[in-house]
């Protein structure tokens, strides 16, 4: 199959000279596929290209914020933001299962049942807080009572220990 040409010329205007006929072709596959250039034209004039950004300018990671459905994202100081990681929210059939390890975390244990990790703010699974400090999960009134018994038991020991020391100079003292 050798390569058509077609040759238009324009006007002044930037339209052509002529008539132009709408080319016919046939495709391998027997598809035909019609090209009307009627309504072609010829730009007039220098050719000057002309660039239209459409992004923002170069920026620096400002900060990190994390919304309730757990999304770490990265804040640029031209007022972009881009996510960076989705942090997910485990579920547990029974939380009361969970076997507690150092550093107030958990594993699974067999009562706690199968875990499901979702999204934050979507489901049964609760959201993520971000920035938030985590309240304290100890009695203050049970620790300050156990404080006290405990340094009331030292101060018991303590006298205990000083008297036996005394009648272990009393007693050396008469041997000799």
């Amino acid at each position: 199959m050798t390569p058509a040409t077609l040759t238009v010329t324009f006007d002044g205007q930037g339209l052509p000279t002529a008539a132009i006929p709408t080319v016919t072709m046939t495709s391998p596959a027997g598809d035909t596929i019609a090209l009307d250039f009627n309504n072609l034209t010829q730009l007039n004039g220098d050719y000057v290209p002309q660039f239209m950004g459409d992004g923002a300018r170069a920026g620096r990671v400002s900060t990190v914020d994390i919304d309730k459905a757990g999304t770490l994202w990265a804040v640029y100081d031209n007022g972009a933001r881009q996510p960076l990681y989705q942090v997910p929210v485990a579920d547990v059939v029974n939380p009361g299962g969970l076997v507690p390890q150092d550093g107030n975390t958990y594993t699974l244990g067999i009562d706690s049942g199968t875990m499901t990790l979702s999204n934050g703010n979507s489901g049964t699974a609760g959201s993520v807080a971000g920035y938030a400090l985590e309240q304290s999960n100890v009695d203050i009134a049970e620790e300050l009572v156990s404080l006290i018994e405990t340094q009331r038991a030292y101060s018991s020991n303590a006298t205990l220990v000083r008297t036996a020391d005394e009648m272990v100079d009393e007693t050396t003292r008469l041997k000799r």
